[in-house]
């Protein structure tokens, strides 16, 4: 088989997924706190390694130096916990749409920018509390890495409530705007047709400039007029 046979039949393999453990629909037909739990995994998994990283590579030398400050010294773990958290929101944001709320929530720039803005608003309850929690932690002599699981496990729940409300409650929103237009373009379809019934079924002879102006006059005084008999 030469090499330009090869290459079409590679081609001309379908390479649609038939899988259908990847498919959308049936990843939403799971429960949603399950999938907000899975997606949560992934992400905490990802906080913990950024922080080890900026932990281990970042503050604890600069905290080491002779001259670091007594502040960087005393808070170096609750400094790197709250930093880390600020980067892995966004991860976690990607996450939680592709799994838990749908693509569609960020489908466009516009939408991405505003659902990492309310997944940043609604985190920020829990990124305050949650770095108070671990610093309290640390300070009574915890692990740090207990300190860090026990406080994400802990706020892990207000998230999964304040995020629900916000990004569903925004796209419940684009949904009503979306059918506001619709509902505005078939009532002007309606009311045009039933201008032709009250006038006779007659086309206006879009020359006359009278009967332009009637005919605008009909559609805007037909719009007032109660839909019976119209």
């Amino acid at each position: 088989m030469g090499f330009k046979q090869l290459s079409k039949q590679i081609t001309t393999v379908p390479t649609t997924s038939t899988s259908p453990f990847l498919s959308n629909e049936t990843l939403m037909q799971i429960p949603e706190p399950i999938r907000f739990m899975i997606a949560g995994l992934f992400g905490n998994v990802g906080f913990f390694a950024i922080d080890s990283t900026i932990y281990n590579t970042i503050l604890l030398p600069l905290a080491s130096r002779p001259k670091a400050s007594s502040v960087l010294k005393r808070n170096k773990e609750t400094i790197s916990f709250f930093i880390s958290y600020l980067i892995q929101v966004v991860m976690q944001h990607f996450l939680n749409a592709i799994i838990v709320y749908g693509a569609d929530t960020i489908d466009t720039w516009d939408k991405y920018k505003e659902t990492l803005l309310l997944t940043y608003s609604s985190y920020s309850v829990s990124l305050v509390g949650s770095t108070i929690g671990n610093a309290v932690l640390i300070q009574n002599g915890i692990d740090r890495n207990i300190a860090f699981w026990g406080t994400i496990i802990g706020f892990g729940f207000v998230n999964f409530f304040l995020l629900k409300y916000l990004i569903q409650g925004r796209t419940e929103e684009d949904k009503e705007e979306e059918l506001k237009k619709n509902g505005r373009k078939t009532m002007d379809k309606k009311q045009v047709g039933r201008l032709s019934r009250f006038r006779g079924g007659h086309q206006l002879d879009s020359s006359n400039l009278f009967l332009q102006q009637y005919y605008a006059f009909m559609v805007s005084f037909s719009k007032q007029m109660p839909a019976i008999g119209i």
